[in-house]
């Protein structure tokens, strides 16, 4: 069981850092791909320069939100996972997160 959890925080992990917020703003607002404006690169500061500035505000604060949520997540999975912290599996599987 802790093995399975510990797949599924990885791949979580991999599918929620794929998501990117820079790239759903602009599609979303201005119909624009992100790639091909300014330096190339879906970030708040590609937005903040080349396409307004309320946006890339926007874009980094979303970021930052994004990143505690999923801290928070971890940090609940692993109150979660308490009870068996004295494992050999758990820390095993665990030591990467």
């Amino acid at each position: 069981m802790i093995v399975a959890i510990a797949v599924l925080i990885f791949l979580l992990t991999y599918f929620y850092g794929g998501f990117s917020t820079a790239r759903v703003i602009a599609k979303g607002f201005r119909s624009l791909n992100i790639y091909k404006v300014g330096t190339g690169l879906a970030d708040s500061e590609n937005i903040y320069t080349n396409i307004s500035k309320p946006m890339g505000i926007l874009v980094g604060a979303l970021d930052v939100v994004k990143a505690y949520l999923y801290l928070e997540l971890v940090h609940f999975v692993l109150m979660l996972l308490e009870p068996f912290a004295g494992s050999p599996v758990f820390m095993l599987c665990m030591a990467p997160v």
